[in-house]
């Protein structure tokens, strides 16, 4: 199967926050980011990525760059590669670790300016997150 690991960055090169992530079907992921900026339905709406791109220009003004691309047999192996990512290139972007296997790891979705969202509802400064 192949594989991209990507960053989803801002054009405007003084605007240093980024986004990681991994598919196996780069177009269609794309597409699913691009309508996930403006699905006011849909819980993603208020994730801490979307809302940058809207406060920043829209998706007009973000461009996907490919950091690998490859094939392999295991899907585990491509989150286990865009896992060593996020850990190399601390994305400011990201809300969750990569899914690997059984292990998945949620943290609380945060809108930009830090608050928790829980069913499309935002909770200011009701939950303290700390990470081992």
């Amino acid at each position: 199967m192949k594989y991209w690991i990507y960053k989803i960055k801002c054009k405007n090169n003084e605007i240093e926050e980024f986004y990681i992530g991994s598919t196996n079907k780069l177009s269609s992921r794309k597409s699913q980011h691009k309508k996930n900026v403006h699905n006011k339905v849909s819980k993603k709406y208020w994730c801490k990525l979307y809302q940058f791109i809207r406060a920043n220009g829209d998706w007009d003004n973000f461009e996907i760059v490919v950091l690998e691309a490859g094939t392999c047999e295991e899907p585990d192996y491509i989150r286990h590669k865009e896992q060593e990512y996020i850990n190399q290139l601390n994305p400011t972007l990201n809300s969750i670790k990569a899914k690997i296997g059984v292990e998945y790891i949620q943290l609380p979705a945060t809108d930009i300016a830090g608050n928790v969202i829980q069913n499309n509802e935002i909770f200011v400064n009701q939950v303290e997150f700390n990470p081992k």
